[in-house]
């Protein structure tokens, strides 16, 4: 590991994974398909940015495995038009638009946002940016100080682990070994830095901050859920792609499973 990946860019890129990736779902919105058959669901596991082994390509080539009816995207409702396009300046922003433009090409499929109303304003706040900002930076500088090795070791594994996620395949993302690295990282990232916060005098300032970070974080999947099964249940028959950042994907697959006994969950590779 280089010694460049321990500056604050590479760990707010590492950290990024779990930031990006706003609406909430209205049912009038839609044109229900009146067939009561259930449905499949499929939920792919992204990175959002094109990287080496993971890019628009790799998802093009999954929707053309899959052929769906309906792809739901984790997104903002404002990157959508009215008649739920892609706006221009999003189409070819992100791993997810880019495949889904080409795909469009030559398919028709029905788009729909299913991320919390408001996630960009939470995002992108600029009094919670420069408390991260800063929260991550007296991070950096406990992990420079050899005193304090053993206490950061969890950290240590989450900084390794999202490296090695974030450049990993579709194929190991979206694979059974990929899902427990998830559930890793989530814990690690979550419930890792809650910990430091109770552990480091110089982080105790940042531990009502975290507290709503997890909060957030937990609120916005159990939206996200309830949006995705809200969609599934107008559009019956169908075959439902669920684009969405790795570290969401175990929640809702879980939940989806748990809640809607009228789905087949699966994974993109068990068509």
């Amino acid at each position: 590991m280089s010694e460049s990946f321990f500056k604050i860019p590479k760990i707010f890129l590492i950290i990024s994974v779990f930031a990006l990736c706003n609406s909430t779902i209205s049912s009038k919105n839609y044109s229900a398909i009146s067939n009561d058959s259930i449905n499949e669901i499929f939920i792919i596991g992204t990175v959002h940015y094109d990287t080496e082994n993971f890019n628009s390509d790799t998802l093009l080539k999954i929707f053309n495995l899959i052929n769906p009816d309906v792809i739901l995207v984790e997104a903002d409702s404002s990157y959508f038009t009215s008649a739920f396009e892609l706006n221009d300046d999003v189409s070819n922003e992100f791993l997810e638009t880019t495949a889904i433009t080409e795909y469009k090409i030559n398919h028709k499929v029905i788009m729909r946002p299913y991320d919390i109303s408001g996630r960009d304003s939470f995002m992108n706040d600029n009094i919670r940016m420069k408390t991260k900002s800063n929260l991550f930076k007296q991070i950096n500088a406990l992990r420079n100080s050899d005193a304090n090795y053993d206490k950061l070791i969890e950290f240590e594994k989450f900084i390794e682990l999202a490296e090695e996620m974030s450049n990993s395949t579709a194929t190991y993302i979206n694979s059974n070994e990929g899902s427990i690295g998830i559930d890793s990282l989530n814990y690690l990232f979550y419930y890792g830095i809650e910990k430091m916060t109770n552990t480091f005098p110089e982080l105790s300032d940042y531990k009502s901050f975290w507290k709503e970070e997890i909060d957030y974080w937990n609120k916005r999947n159990n939206v996200m859920l309830e949006n995705i099964s809200e969609i599934a249940n107008i559009y019956k028959a169908s075959r439902i792609v669920v684009l969405c950042g790795f570290a969401h994907k175990n929640f809702i697959k879980k939940g989806l499973k748990e809640k809607n006994k009228n789905l087949i969950v699966k994974e993109y590779w068990e068509i």
